[in-house]
């Protein structure tokens, strides 16, 4: 199985980010605004009561959401195909996207909702083997298709079939990235978080030209086989024939 070069995959993101970086820096402060307007006022709370309570389901729902529109956008940032910041922002939910996205999302969460019940190991497998489904979402609804129930779901798992200690050791790669993260009081974000989910968007895009280029090999086989299976009843033809 062909596997993808994570330098080459990380030299792709940084270069669909150049003379971007302003648009970037500004999507990762809206998206640290709407993580922090949701935590804080929990976190207070929770303090102040010493209940033991973590978010609130809304919370959970409002942070879930705002990072599967961050990470769509910097699909888009990849592809060359981004628009305005505001109609970026909007784009998960607009041009007839908004049910596809909503439903993958639920699908994506209660399938790995399930899987972490049974233990977290296969929690973690189940959001890898997910990794794709929001992409594909976006791709299939941009092509005139909408999401109706686990569709993505499926195809991201199938997808995902040998690539998922990939991509989880290309995230394991910005551990010291997130490290100065921490270090920089969230400052470094601007920079990191950017360059990660264009770094994942390059992944998807490795990867469905991988799948492309492994159903074009079985095409061309099944193409030979047939020609060849041609080939060997003309010569066995005449032998066949009665003789006089």
């Amino acid at each position: 199985m062909q596997h993808l070069d994570r330098s080459l995959l990380k030299a792709e993101a940084k270069a669909s980010l150049e003379g971007k970086w302003g648009s970037a820096v500004l999507l990762t402060l809206l998206y640290m605004l709407v993580t922090g307007v949701v935590m804080v006022p929990s976190i207070l709370a929770l303090v102040a009561s010493d209940s033991g309570r973590g978010l609130p389901f809304t919370g959970d729902v409002a942070i879930s959401l705002a990072g599967v529109v961050l990470t769509l956008i910097f699909l888009h940032v990849f592809d060359g195909t981004d628009r305005s910041f505001g109609q970026e922002l909007a784009s998960p939910f607009t041009n007839g996207k908004a049910a596809p996205t909503l439903i993958n999302w639920l699908m994506t969460v209660v399938f790995t909702f399930l899987w972490t019940l049974l233990l977290i190991i296969p929690g973690i497998i189940a959001r890898y083997s997910y990794a794709l489904s929001y992409y594909l979402t976006d791709d299939w609804a941009s092509q005139g298709y909408k999401v109706t129930g686990a569709e993505a779901v499926t195809a991201s798992k199938q997808m995902m079939r040998g690539h998922k200690w990939e991509l989880f050791v290309l995230d394991l790669s910005f551990l010291g990235w997130y490290l100065l993260v921490a270090i920089t009081f969230g400052l470094a974000s601007f920079y990191v978080t950017p360059y990660h989910l264009a770094t994942r968007a390059a992944f998807y895009r490795g990867i469905v030209a991988l799948e492309a280029d492994q159903q074009a090999a079985v095409a061309q086989a099944a193409a030979q086989g047939a020609q060849g299976a041609g080939q060997g009843a003309d010569q066995a033809g005449p032998s066949a024939q009665p003789q006089a």
